[in-house]
This record gives C-alpha cells, structure tokens and sequence, in this order.
C-alpha cells in the first residue's frame, strides 16, 4: 500500500469489491465531493496518506511533491489496500 504495508495481492483483489464500495460512500458525503487544494467538483483522486480527496490537476501536484510528503491514488484504476481506505 502507499502506507508502507504489505498485503498479498490475492487478498486485495478479494477485498476490492468492499473496498471500492467504501470509498464510494466516502466520496459522496458532501464535504469530500470538492478538491481539498482546490474546491473544483471533481474528486476522481486521494491521497492516502493525507486522508483528502482531490482532482485530477491537484494529484499532478501532489504526485510531483514526492512520495515522501503525499501520494495519490485513482478511484477507478488502482487496487486499494484497507489501510488506504480507512
């Protein structure tokens, strides 16, 4: 995970299906529908490591700040560990 721990892919990939409905529900509560940095209404990213939800233009720059500050996962594109979602 982009938390640092270690999951076999086999159990994410079982686990997929609850996660991404997780995060679903995250994402339709209101406050999580804007852009953290930037207010825009599209929330299609997340940093994991912030706990913020973000648009595509705002990931860029989270993603170029280093793994070291943040990192930033798609919805739709990346298997998301546990740790991630809480």
């Amino acid at each position: 995970s982009k938390l640092n721990n270690a999951y076999r892919k086999k159990d994410i990939e079982s686990w997929e299906a609850k996660l991404k409905s997780d995060l679903l529900a995250l994402r339709k509560q209101p406050h999580n529908q804007m852009c953290f940095d930037c207010g825009a209404q599209d929330t299609t990213w997340a940093s994991p490591k912030l706990g913020v939800f973000l648009c595509v233009s705002c990931s860029d720059i989270h993603r170029a700040a280093g793994a070291h500050i943040t990192s930033v996962k798609n919805f739709n594109t990346y298997l998301w560990g546990p740790d991630e979602v809480e």
